[in-house]
């Protein structure tokens, strides 16, 4: 089904308006009609470290990107950066079931994670919101899923490299 901007507009607004009635603060929204681009950054109040970024450009129709960024600490960082090859694709393959499940992608750049989720809302469908709720939950649940299961893997590399 191909989407008019307007469809496309009125569906950001719908994520924006259910965003903020299960308590959510957006900080940032940014909407250029035009181009069909929209973006909203939110938060939990109880989780301010967590932002949840919806995305959406020309070409994805009524398709948002989900994205949080787990910010990396320096040293957290300078571990990830020297492990061996061999070591970085088993901590991937550590981390990916996290995210797989639920279809999001997880990409280590830079100080961040990257954990995203690209997500089709339907208007008509039965339940919209409670479908996109589900989809944010999972991500936050998957980002601290993550966030642990990084930060065991790079203390148990850093742990054995002092002992080697």
């Amino acid at each position: 089904m191909k989407m008019t901007d307007d469809n496309k507009e009125l569906i950001f607004d719908s994520i924006t308006r259910w965003l903020k009635e299960s308590n959510f603060i957006i900080s940032e929204e940014k909407r250029t009609i035009v181009t069909s681009e929209f973006y909203a950054k939110a938060y939990l109040p109880s989780v301010q470290e967590k932002f949840i970024e919806t995305i959406s450009t020309p070409g994805l129709e009524n398709r948002f990107i989900l994205c949080i960024r787990l910010h990396l600490s320096e040293q957290q960082l300078e571990a990830y950066e020297a492990l061996e090859q061999n070591k970085k694709l088993a901590l991937h393959d550590k981390i990916h079931p996290a995210a797989l499940p639920q279809s999001q992608s997880i990409v280590v750049k830079d100080k961040l994670a990257l954990l995203q989720k690209i997500v089709s809302v339907d208007p008509k469908a039965m339940y919209p919101k409670g479908a996109f709720m589900k989809d944010v939950s999972d991500l936050l649940e998957a980002a601290k899923r993550l966030e642990t299961d990084f930060n065991k893997y790079i203390s148990n590399q850093s742990d054995n490299k002092v002992i080697s």
